[in-house]
C-alpha cells in the first residue's frame, strides 16, 4: 500500500483477512492433517456448500473485495459448519455490481457491495441462500476491522494496532476455542 513504512509493507495480511484467517484457523481448519492411523474416527465428511465471490474485471472496482471480505468474516461464524467462501478471479460477465453465487445449486447473480454496508447486507443474503444464518455480532466485527484497515492505510501506528485489538478482541469467544482432536 502506498505511504506505509517498510515495515508496515511487511505485513501482508490485512485486518479482515487476518479476522478471517484467526476464526477459520481456530474452527480447525488450519491444523496439519494427520496421518491416517492418528486421525480420531468422525462421521464422513459432508460437501461444504461453496459461496463464490468475484473480485476480477469491473467487480473488483465494484466492491468485490470488501463482499469477499465480508462473506469470509460472517462464514466463520455462521451457523452451518461446511461453508466455504473462495474468490473467482474474473467470472467473465462484468456487470454493475459483483457477481455472487451462492453455491453450486443456486445461478450466479449481481450483488451491491459498492460500500461496506452493501457488501455485508449481500455477503448476508447470499449466506442465508445456502440455508445457513449470520450471527449478528459478526457484523461489528468486520466493521471492527474495515475500520482497522483503514486507520492502517494511513500508516503504522499505535492507533492501528489498537484498532486491529478491538476487532480481534470483538470475536465471539465461543469462536475461538481451540480445536480439540
Amino acid at each position: 500500500r502506498c505511504g506505509l513504512s517498510a515495515h508496515a509493507q511487511m505485513l501482508s495480511l490485512t485486518v479482515t483477512s487476518a479476522v478471517a484467517a484467526t476464526l477459520r484457523f481456530t474452527a480447525g481448519l488450519g491444523y496439519p492433517i494427520l496421518p491416517v492411523e492418528h486421525r480420531p474416527r468422525s462421521a464422513p465428511v459432508v460437501m461444504a456448500s461453496v459461496l463464490t465471490v468475484c473480485k476480477g474485471g469491473s467487480c473488483g472496482t465494484n466492491g468485490g473485495s470488501t463482499l469477499l471480505d465480508a462473506a469470509c468474516v460472517f462464514a466463520a461464524g455462521c451457523d452451518r459448519e461446511l461453508l466455504d467462501v473462495k474468490t473467482a478471479n474474473c467470472c467473465g460477465e462484468c456487470p454493475v455490481g459483483v457477481m455472487i453465487r451462492p453455491s453450486y445449486k443456486i445461478p450466479s447473480y449481481i450483488a451491491l457491495a459498492a460500500t461496506a454496508e452493501q457488501a455485508m447486507d449481500s455477503a448476508e443474503e447470499a449466506i442465508s441462500a445456502t440455508g445457513a444464518s449470520v450471527r449478528p455480532e459478526m457484523r461489528q466485527v468486520f466493521q471492527l476491522a474495515q475500520e482497522a484497515e483503514r486507520i492502517f492505510a494511513d500508516g503504522f501506528s499505535v492507533d492501528a494496532i489498537a484498532a486491529a485489538a478491538a476487532a480481534l478482541a470483538a470475536i465471539p469467544t465461543d469462536l475461538l476455542e481451540p480445536w480439540q482432536p
